[in-house]
């Protein structure tokens, strides 16, 4: 069983939760006080040393931030590091990635490889000229768009989150800061501890609401044995066989043992934009859009405490052409587009 540690000026440590046994989502929480109504940016630096787990295809770990609106029913973005929920076994380093949980779907995309010991700031912003949608942004460039128009933030946490009951990890964040309420002025965020409640691990010290804002974290250990991140396997250009057979493992993993058996599957050659003409995202390489048709329940989704897991009946997988890696997964209600409005289709 895993003991989560969330340390802020002076370390300390939570009681372990009996919940975390690798079938839960388990988090450390440094800050959970931003709690304003409107929040039309959030923004923050976020470090990580270290981030392992054990099988990096069924489990996943994460540094990030998560926001939810004012909406009903339930909205929320989030983004930062993550190592794991990988498909097939080429990505087995650091990423940054942003997920948006919307009416219509859960969206995934990944932004680029990140690094240990490397501060960016990741900060998410409402556009009223997008429709207020909500755009991400990592170290002041706009990475992403979110799916769906949204209310304004009301609550936003910081932490990590993990499947792995052994998983290493140790972060740290730096000058929280949001808007609220149409202010064109940023407000410092405040942090405190609260007990422990089911599913969630957090601070048992006090947190340092002054200085330079530091909050840091620990999810097992404080960077053990493990490695600090896998060395990246090379690229190879996935075969139609090795598309079927990484996709079927990815539904597995994303279900917990709980995923459609039988999924149809359909598959275009396309690029990532097409397939993705609103999302705004930073690259635009040759790729496979693969759509699986069932019914879906994405145990294995990152999302904040007690967010529900993403059910559907599509889930759409995006692949590198050129690297096999996935580059973006959603999970919706309804089909969100066409295929053949990209290229011609072909069965897996």
């Amino acid at each position: 069983m895993a003991l989560l540690a969330a340390a802020l000026a002076v370390p300390g440590t939570a009681s372990a939760d009996p919940d975390c046994n690798g079938s839960s989502h388990c988090y450390a929480l440094a800050h959970t006080a931003i709690n304003a109504t409107q929040i039309n940016a959030v923004g923050l630096g976020i470090w990580t040393e270290c981030l392992h787990v054990a099988d990096p295809v069924g489990d996943f770990a994460t540094n990030e931030i998560w926001m939810w609106t004012d909406d009903d029913p339930v909205y929320f973005i989030e983004g930062g590091y993550i190592r794991g929920l990988v498909y097939g076994h080429s990505q087995q380093s650091f990423r940054w990635f942003w997920a948006e949980a919307a009416p219509s779907g859960f969206y995934t995309h990944y932004i680029q490889e990140a690094a240990r010991y490397e501060f960016k700031n990741l900060s998410f912003y409402k556009e009223p000229t997008q429709g207020d949608r909500w755009s991400i942004r990592l170290a002041g460039t706009t990475v992403g768009l979110s799916d769906q128009s949204a209310n304004g933030g009301i609550y936003v946490q910081v932490g990590a989150e993990t499947t792995d009951p052994q998983v290493e990890d140790h972060g740290k964040s730096i000058d929280l800061r949001y808007r609220y309420n149409g202010a064109s002025l940023w407000t410092v965020g405040t942090s405190y501890a609260t007990g422990a409640t089911a599913g969630v691990y957090t601070m048992a010290s006090q947190p340092n609401v002054g200085g330079d804002g530091t909050e840091h974290w620990s999810l097992q250990d404080l960077c053990g044995s493990g490695p600090m991140a896998a060395a990246k396997a090379a690229a190879v250009a996935p075969r139609m066989s090795d598309l079927k057979a990484n996709s079927l493992a990815f539904i597995a993993k994303l279900g917990k043992g709980n995923a459609e058996q039988k999924p149809a599957m359909r598959m275009v050659k396309s690029t990532r934009r097409a397939a993705q003409p609103g999302a705004r995202l930073t690259s635009d390489q040759a790729t496979y859009v693969i759509q699986a048709t069932g019914k879906f329940t994405a145990d294995l989704a990152p999302r904040p405490p007690k967010a529900p897991a993403p059910t559907g009946t599509v889930l759409t997988m995006v692949v590198d052409a050129q690297t096999g890696e996935l580059t973006d997964w959603s999970l919706t209600k309804k089909l969100p587009r066409d295929l053949a409005s990209l290229g011609k289709v072909s069965d897996l």
